[in-house]
């Protein structure tokens, strides 16, 4: 698979997406935790034990919300493992016009799978959006 540029440097990769669901009708499902569920439940430290290992987080927000960045350590025993990440972090907001860039339309957002308003009890953020003619939308080239 070749790298991919992200779309006019917005961080959703427009080309993958493009290459990936026909021109007309295609739909796409993004399952992830939204910006206004993260913040809701921040943990800036988090330690727990599952399957007898002991895991810790470290959660620190950058990019003006724009990012999470997370260190998690795990031990189990004395063996001991470290892990870095950051994801990116959407709204709903922002995700829903980053899809119609990238020629998305019918754009709906959920606050879980059984279709529940994105609002302050949401879950989860779950996005469904289908692929509009590219003749309609002139942010498709």
């Amino acid at each position: 698979m070749q790298a991919v540029q992200p779309h006019q440097g917005r961080g959703l990769h427009y080309e993958v997406v493009d290459r990936q669901l026909p021109a007309r009708g295609g739909q796409l499902l993004i399952d992830t935790r939204g910006k206004e569920v993260v913040a809701r439940n921040f943990q800036h430290r988090v330690w727990r034990e599952e399957d007898g290992l002991v895991i810790m987080e470290e959660r620190q927000v950058s990019d003006d919300w724009g990012r999470l960045d997370c260190r998690w350590i795990i031990l189990d025993g004395s063996r001991r493992q470290e892990f870095s990440l950051s994801h990116r972090l959407y709204s709903a907001a922002e995700l829903a016009a980053l899809l119609r860039d990238c020629g998305f339309g019918h754009i709906r957002s959920c606050g879980d799978f059984a279709g529940a308003p994105y609002d302050q009890n949401a879950k989860r953020l779950i996005v469904v959006a289908q692929k509009t003619p590219a003749l309609d939308n002139p942010a498709i080239e």
